[in-house]
């Protein structure tokens, strides 16, 4: 399983807009990629469509973006694998 906390949403805008914070999720695969927890996020609230994946070097950190409805959101997240 797959650990999904601190989870922040944010709407990109010309001006700054205040960060959402939701409730961690925990994800079933354990092998799942970045891209894998990317969607599931988003399906889990309804965020839309994956837009781009930032790719860091540090494995438990989870950044992208979604559109829907033509709003862009970030999404930042960290992530532990759980045995």
């Amino acid at each position: 399983m797959i650990y999904i906390q601190n989870i922040t949403i944010q709407v990109v805008a010309k001006t700054p807009q205040p960060k959402q914070y939701v409730e961690p999720l925990m994800y079933p695969d354990n092998k799942a990629t970045k891209r894998d927890i990317a969607e599931f996020i988003m399906d889990s609230y309804d965020l839309g469509l994956l837009n781009t994946l930032n790719h860091h070097s540090a494995t438990h950190v989870l950044s992208f973006t979604a559109i829907n409805q033509k709003q862009l959101f970030q999404i930042t997240s960290d992530i532990t694998k759980l045995d």
